[in-house]
């Protein structure tokens, strides 16, 4: 019961960090995406973890303006939130 309920918790952080996007405007590009730093804030995972499952595992795939700047779609963060949300279940994020 109590790693259902974990799991549960997890996955209620995830979507808490996406509903909390909206208020987050400080940070956003002219097209209404996310620089890294504030996914990192957003979601809890460090900058280079998310460097790296975008490296290594693709989980995401950023745009990149002119100057090669990271930029994150919503659905990126909510993606990132549910990795993470496994991740600190328990779960890999690659077999």
């Amino acid at each position: 019961m109590k790693v259902a309920a974990s799991r549960t918790s997890k996955i209620t952080q995830a979507s808490q960090v996406a509903k909390a996007i909206s208020a987050t405007d400080a940070d956003i590009s002219n097209d209404g995406r996310y620089r890294i730093a504030t996914v990192s804030n957003l979601t809890g995972i460090p900058v280079q973890t998310i460097r790296v499952w975008e490296a290594r595992h693709t989980a995401v795939q950023p745009a990149r303006d002119a100057g090669n700047v990271r930029l994150y779609r919503r659905s990126d963060i909510e993606r990132l939130s549910l990795i993470k949300a496994a991740v600190d279940a328990g779960h890999a994020i690659s077999t």
